[in-house]
């Protein structure tokens, strides 16, 4: 190996890992779409269709490649104690002082791709078409001490996606594809209805049973799907290097997707305990993802050295706007509209790994990975337990028979404990608003949903995951 070798591998890892900012695993973002090893912006890979489809072009012949994923993800959650007076979290002993018991489980989620290539008989044009359901985001449940901000839910989503690409000369491939995605998801939580008229002058007794209602939401697209965009190039910057760019839209585009669905809610034991129905629609917007990446031939027929950034918009994520609507709701005085605050912040993952070169009877790799998260240590609650997460896998490729080849990956991932003291959730905000008359400016965290029980404790998360795959390739 030339003493410009070693000079180039760590330009590259730098370039990689130097762009991380500390932040907060993140949210709403699959990182691992079509595999945890032999992926990526710049590898020849069925998967890349989705994150570049410039990437096809590096295949000759035609592929098909299908896989599943299973994560194993474990939380813990540390309330801190509260002063039921107020709602906030407190160190001191008094009658009003509600301490929680831990809550821990383990939530799992599961995802699959399929997906094909053909070089269309050259090597100008190549064509691509894949479906996948990447992992959801997944919320704790069966956890009462939770459950002001969660008591179960979800947010999935699946996609099909139909790409092309295109070389433009030796060293450059452009490619763009479009997606059309259904999306689903299920909200259980509940609220406490005194906060609403709690102005301060006497003791609000936050995280009452009696005044506290249920909210139950399942929504999806119902078949209409959102479409979104994505487009890339490779450019060959010597004969062992290439370097990605890649962007992805969400669905929707730039205007969101919405949801129309069901709502069933049980309203609170000083209103008779109804249980009510009506129509519903979540409101959301969903990131935008540019990633950068690159792949060298470091040590030639042997070992390659793969690198990639990726921005996600995450602060597009404010909150879930929820509608309801209908005649049983109206009369048991339901609430019309209901805010779930999130106010995510933009999140960074960084990557870097080594694989042995395609085409092999058998290929390693493995991938470390550093994800900033998409949550300030303000934001962090029990529907978004996110942080800065480290994450190792690595995975092996077999060649079978008749051009089939099997792949198997494992990942484990481990968040920074978090501890949040000062949480942007606060009953306060819901307090100072009405005392204030309902200004508008005191009543900013009312209008945000943040206005709700303090999301104030420790928490911790790590995850598992194992991956199967299988593709057949013909040259």
């Amino acid at each position: 190996m030339t003493r410009a070798r070693p000079a180039l591998a760590l330009a590259l890892l730098v370039a990689t890992v130097g762009t991380a900012r500390p932040a907060a695993a993140s949210p709403l973002v699959d990182p691992t779409i079509g595999g945890m090893v032999f992926t990526g912006p710049a590898s020849a890979h069925v998967s890349a269709l989705y994150w570049n489809p410039a990437a096809t072009g590096l295949m000759r012949g035609g592929h098909v490649f299908i896989s599943g994923q299973l994560y194993d993800d474990y939380y813990q959650v540390q309330r801190s104690p509260i002063d039921t007076s107020t709602g906030e979290p407190t160190s001191m002993a008094s009658a009003q002082r509600k301490e929680f018991a831990p809550a821990k489980g383990t939530l799992f989620a599961q995802g699959g791709f399929l997906g094909a290539t053909w070089d269309a008989g050259g090597d100008t044009l190549a064509i691509a078409v894949g479906v996948y359901l990447p992992p959801g985001d997944v919320q704790p449940s069966g956890q009462d001490q939770l459950r002001y901000h969660t008591q179960g839910g979800n947010l999935q989503t699946a996609t099909a996606t139909l790409a092309v690409s295109y070389r433009l000369d030796s060293d450059w491939i452009m490619g763009a594809g479009l997606s059309g995605s259904l999306s689903w998801t299920h909200l259980h939580f509940a609220f406490d209805q005194a906060l609403e008229t709690c102005d301060g002058t006497k003791p609000c007794m936050v995280e009452n049973p009696d005044t506290t209602s249920e909210f139950d939401i399942s929504a999806s697209t119902h078949g209409r799907p959102n479409f979104s965009f994505s487009g890339g190039l490779l450019w060959k910057a010597r004969d062992d290097l290439w370097l990605a760019f890649a962007y992805h839209s969400p669905p929707g585009i730039v205007g969101g997707i919405s949801l129309p669905g069901n709502a069933t809610v049980t309203t609170s034991p000083a209103t008779g305990s109804q249980v009510v129905h009506g129509d519903a629609q979540v409101n959301l917007s969903l990131p935008h993802i540019l990633q950068v990446g690159g792949r060298w031939n470091m040590i030639p027929g042997r070992w390659e050295l793969l690198g990639s950034v990726r921005w996600a918009t995450l602060s597009s994520v404010d909150q879930f706007d929820l509608r309801l609507a209908g005649p049983e709701l109206r009369d048991a005085e339901v609430r019309e509209w209901v805010l779930r605050y999130h106010g995510l912040a933009d999140a960074w993952q960084v990557e870097t790994g080594v694989e042995t070169p395609a085409g092999e009877a058998t290929r390693w790799g493995a991938r470390l990975r550093f994800d900033t998260g998409g949550v300030d240590s303000t934001h962090v609650a029990p529907e978004q337990i996110s942080g800065p997460t480290f994450s190792l896998a690595g995975g092996v490729q077999f060649v079978l028979f008749g051009g089939f080849s099997l792949t198997l990956a494992a990942q484990a991932g481990f968040m920074v404990p978090r501890h949040v003291s000062e949480s942007v959730f606060s009953p306060r905000a819901q307090t100072e608003c009405v005392a204030s008359g309902y200004d508008l400016d005191d009543c900013r965290g009312a209008r945000e949903g943040s206005a709700i029980d303090t999301a104030a404790g420790d928490y911790q998360r790590y995850n598992f995951g194992a991956m199967l795959g299988i593709s057949w390739d013909s040259l």
